[in-house]
């Protein structure tokens, strides 16, 4: 049977490199390819919506495929973190450097933080965890809200809340992460479900920080 700290080490390895994956895809449709981005800037907004919705299906996809194949789950998943890669690189352009830098650092050292508390903490989150899912449904619905009314006030709430709520999240999914291995449950299956949902922490930690020191500042 793996170690807790091999364990954690494969799930945050794997979860490094989707975020590594987004990290270059992002930078090179940004310097390369500033005119495809653009155009997709310009895109209407059903054209934008069903963008933004084949990544919710292809969560759903490495999901299934993980329980069935986890070989073939895990380049799937590495597929996934490019194409996510190019579509924040859409959003990225319209920050500086500075801002995008800051943002990272502040996600990186908050998710270190409530990382470290899921790990170290005994007690079962999953009560955390459920209000956590549950408040996200109601954030999805303000931000579909928002395309209607473009309030930036809303959006500076957004962004705070989804930041409180994907703090949960990260403290949540450690936790899972340590009961999965007290359980003896550490399959590659379990590897990726869990680095998928912690690169997807990761991720919407650092759109809402991003979001939240562009509309503050």
């Amino acid at each position: 049977m793996l170690k807790i700290n091999n364990f954690y080490g494969k799930i945050y390895l794997t979860m490094s490199c989707a975020i590594g994956i987004s990290g270059l895809f992002s930078w090179f449709f940004i310097n390369q390819n500033k005119y495809l981005l653009l155009k997709i800037q310009n895109l209407s907004l059903i054209a934008t919506i069903a963008l933004w919705i084949l990544p919710i299906i292809l969560v759903g996809a490495i999901s299934k495929i993980a329980f069935k194949n986890p070989k073939l789950a895990l380049p799937i998943f590495f597929i996934y973190s490019g194409y996510m890669g190019f579509l924040m690189g859409t959003t990225l352009m319209l920050y500086t450097a500075t801002d995008i830098t800051i943002a990272f650092i502040s996600t990186f050292l908050m998710f270190v933080i409530m990382g470290l508390i899921g790990f170290v903490t005994k007690k079962d989150l999953s009560v955390i965890g459920k209000a956590c899912i549950a408040s996200l449904c109601g954030v999805i619905i303000a931000i579909l809200l928002n395309f209607i009314f473009h309030s930036s006030m809303l959006s500076l709430i957004i962004s705070i809340i989804s930041i409180v709520i994907f703090s949960g999240l990260i403290a949540y999914d450690n936790n899972r992460i340590r009961k999965y291995y007290e359980n003896g449950e550490t399959s590659l299956t379990i590897v990726i479900l869990m680095a998928l949902n912690l690169y997807l922490d990761f991720l919407n930690m650092f759109s809402s920080i991003l979001k939240y020191y562009w509309i503050h500042s």
